[in-house]
């Protein structure tokens, strides 16, 4: 999460774990960190080079980036007022 940050030249301001039960056991997590004040144009271009290799990027909308490596999904988006990037790293059960 902080490489995806990093490599936009942003940090978290904000960081946020939810955590749920898994009917099967184990827990379904997600981490989501806001960045402080950043620029958020152009995310797909700006991490076309820096996703995992064994990613399996996902068509977005807007100015997003979605992809998938094993039992993470990753979502990278700007805010509505383009000043701000959240990542949400979600770990399935």
């Amino acid at each position: 999460m902080s490489g995806i940050l990093t490599t936009l030249g942003a940090s978290a301001g904000q960081m946020h774990r939810q955590t749920l039960p898994c009917p099967s056991g184990g827990s379904l997590v997600t981490i989501t960190a806001i960045s402080e004040r950043t620029d958020s144009g152009n995310l797909a271009e700006r991490l076309a080079g820096h996703l995992p290799a064994q990613a399996r990027p996902y068509a977005a909308t807007a100015n997003r980036v979605a992809y998938r490596t094993g039992a993470v999904s990753v979502i990278v988006a700007a805010s509505d007022d383009a000043t701000a990037v959240t990542v949400r790293y979600t770990i399935a059960c």
